[in-house]
């Protein structure tokens, strides 16, 4: 015959299983909410972190540049004219960077350093103002990162340039600089701080790298963008 199984009642109250998904959703919310306040600060040591500690592995691997680097920290140590260290034509007699071998020259003179050394911090203090000089402009710091990922992966040479401690840097770090202050006037008309702090930047340019007229590239780039108050001041 057929036998017929019977369960027996159970008293032991089991609570409603909560919808698929919802335990997940909210857990994360609960955990890590304090924490989301952390969160810029933390983009921002991270992007700082990983700024510093590039130029550091450059040199870590004592990685040297072949040219202007080394003549500019053999002016700075020697002291003599350039035609004791370059073979140069006879109507070669201004030196066209005074002063960043002036610069050069008081690290030497504080530090004690060699060439070799002034090298390694030509190539950090440069790379590092590079960077520097965009990031204080940035909400978001990683986007700068990101852009220099992307700049690095299309044109390779650029990781070079940034590494080869030339005052060149000292140029395109002032003419960001000019760029994102400049493109930010508008349509109000400049402040008088702004004006005075672009005057001793260019000033600064041509005393350090000596080529001023390059700072004619973000008066364009302001004028391009249709901009072209903000570019006729800054002309």
């Amino acid at each position: 015959g057929a036998c017929k199984v019977f369960s027996m009642p159970s008293h032991e109250v089991v609570p409603d299983a909560p919808p698929d998904g919802q335990f997940a959703s909210q857990l994360p919310v609960e955990v890590f909410n304090p924490l989301r306040r952390y969160v810029p600060l933390a983009a921002w040591l991270i992007v700082i972190l990983t700024l510093l500690a590039i130029p550091a592995k450059i040199v870590g691997y004592g990685y040297l540049p072949p040219d202007d680097a080394l003549r500019h920290a053999a002016k700075a140590v020697s002291g003599k004219p350039w035609s004791e260290i370059l073979v140069l034509r006879s109507g070669f007699l201004m030196d066209p960077h005074p002063g960043w071998h002036a610069i050069l020259g008081c690290v030497h003179r504080l530090s004690n350093w060699g060439t070799e050394g002034l090298v390694v911090f030509s190539i950090a203090s440069l790379m590092l103002l590079f960077h520097l000089a965009v990031l204080p402009w940035l909400r978001r710091p990683e986007a700068w990162l990101a852009g220099l990922l992307i700049c690095l992966v299309c044109v390779h040479v650029f990781a070079d340039r940034l590494a080869e401690g030339r005052p060149f840097l000292f140029t395109i770090s002032a003419s960001l600089v000019v760029l994102l202050m400049w493109s930010r006037i508008h349509p109000r008309g400049p402040r008088l701080h702004e004006i005075a702090f672009t005057i001793l930047l260019i000033a600064a340019v041509a005393w350090i790298h000596g080529s001023f007229y390059q700072m004619l590239m973000p008066v364009a780039a302001v004028f391009l963008s249709g901009r072209w108050r903000p570019a006729v001041w800054l002309g």
